[in-house]
């Protein structure tokens, strides 16, 4: 597997003094050439310095980073602009409200489109020169891509639907009064109108 050099983004108090900025990356560099006792060394500093270590662990971000790769060769420009692409198309996706599962899938999605977008364009530079057997090849590979992507728009879709609070309709002494808990996310027209088909009537004895 080719290595894939990753940026890590420093803030001032992320590794205090210089001695030890020199130190964690020394273990890291020797835990990569395959060192045991600086790779269990390194592992108690990593608390120490949580945003350091999560961007040295952000496995889908590797990933991410060598399919860009992959697709753009030495076309830096390219890179960096495809890198941007996924990062506004995080931002788009992402909604204040969200927790830790709705975060997982933003992420998937915006993984799975690249790898749609990869599958469709690697065929697009062969399909002159593919036989039927080899065009029906790369055509699954989209399939495949498509599906995977589909798949997490919709689970994505679904985990913020079941988020929704829905309007609670209760019945005291005659009167019928219509409440509805505070909103925590925003929802637009059609989630409202899907809401008003599952009121709930709920009868209160005094």
């Amino acid at each position: 597997m080719a290595k894939i050099v990753t940026k890590v983004d420093l803030d001032g108090d992320s590794i205090p003094t210089r001695a030890a900025f020199d130190e964690f990356f020394g273990l890291v560099d020797r835990a990569n050439g395959g060192d045991e006792r600086a790779a269990k060394a390194l592992r108690p500093k990593l608390d120490v310095v949580p945003k350091v270590a999560e961007q040295l662990g952000d496995f889908a971000g590797i990933v991410r980073k060598a399919i860009v790769t992959a697709i753009t060769g030495d076309q830096l420009a390219m890179r960096e602009a495809i890198t941007w692409k996924l990062g506004a198309l995080r931002t788009e996706l992402a909604q204040p409200s969200d927790g830790p599962l709705e975060r997982l899938l933003v992420e998937r999605v915006t993984l799975t489109w690249l790898q749609v977008h990869q599958a469709e364009g690697l065929y697009a530079q062969k399909f002159g020169e593919l036989g039927i057997e080899w065009s029906d090849a790369y055509q699954r590979r989209i399939d495949r891509a498509q599906r995977r992507y589909l798949q997490a728009i919709r689970t994505l879709a679904q985990l913020r639907r079941m988020a929704v609070p829905l309007p609670i309709q209760v019945n005291v002494a005659e009167r019928q009064v219509q409440t509805r808990p505070q909103p925590w996310l925003q929802i637009d027209a059609g989630s409202v109108a899907s809401a008003r088909g599952s009121v709930r009537s709920v009868t209160a004895s005094a």
